[in-house]
């Protein structure tokens, strides 16, 4: 039997759902490619807050529309 650690690449994690539901948050989706540092600056700019100055990642541009 294999075993695989916490944190092996496998490739089903290489897609992997981002949803995002609420208030003001249109109807939609896209197929496009976005990364994990993207949800801080997209969650920050729907609160309309300063993004932590670590934050490194883009604004998803479809939610923050």
């Amino acid at each position: 039997m294999r075993q695989y650690s916490c944190g092996a690449w496998n490739p089903y994690d290489a897609h992997i759902p981002l949803l995002f539901y609420g208030w003001r948050v249109e109807h939609g989706s896209t197929s496009r490619e976005v990364h994990i540092t993207d949800i801080a600056p997209t969650v920050t700019q729907l609160l309309h807050i300063q993004q932590p100055n670590a934050c490194v990642g883009e604004a998803i541009g479809e939610i923050v529309k």
